[in-house]
């Protein structure tokens, strides 16, 4: 190798500038990815939650669907997005959870209560990846991609078209046993 090569392969200045511009990117995606899913692990708790006191509310309100869904959206407030005070904030939880009654509790002694909450993915960046898995985004190739091999949408797809934001569907059933006494009147 002539000699001005030579030197120009062993000058090591601006490597770590190098190193840093293709290895941030990465970790910077990783990391948002990890906050994402720390938001959603809270998301999907909270939710449990909120279907076991919209269960214990259809147990001591028999079965009031209204009063049942009043306690999901109480509890499901607390995980909503965006920076308005307690009106918005219970305003977009009445619009985003909804509670069903399964059983009042006449089959199997238990209320069962079935919680759907409309999870804002707030996080840049990584809510796409989260909220579209299928979807073939620019850094993972072409094509439309909008829908599941089968045909069938999402519950993100569904929900994101709904409130024109990344959003998943989080659904979770919470039981509450019935007394002794309600369970065996006739003793």
């Amino acid at each position: 190798m002539p000699n001005p090569l030579r030197r120009l392969w062993r000058d090591t200045t601006g490597a770590a500038m190098v190193e840093f511009a293709l290895a941030f990117p990465l970790q910077l995606l990783f990391t948002l990815g990890i906050m994402q899913l720390s938001l959603l692990y809270i998301g999907h708790q909270v939710t449990t939650y909120a279907s076991f006191a919209a269960a214990r509310t259809a147990l001591t309100s028999d079965a009031n669907s209204s009063a049942t869904s009043k306690a999901a959206q109480e509890v499901c407030s607390s995980i909503m997005g965006g920076t308005g005070g307690g009106f918005m904030r219970s305003q977009a939880a009445r619009l985003k959870t909804k509670a069903r009654i399964l059983d009042p509790g006449t089959r199997t002694g238990e209320v069962v209560v079935e919680v759907s909450h409309d999870f804002e993915l707030i996080i840049p960046a990584v809510n796409e990846i989260f909220a579209y898995p299928w979807k073939s985004f620019l850094w993972f190739g072409g094509g439309s991609g909008s829908s599941w091999s089968s045909g069938q949408m999402s519950s993100g797809s569904v929900a994101s078209r709904r409130w024109g934001s990344p959003h998943l569907t989080l659904k979770k059933i919470g039981a509450v046993p019935k007394t002794w006494k309600e369970t065996n009147p006739k003793r």
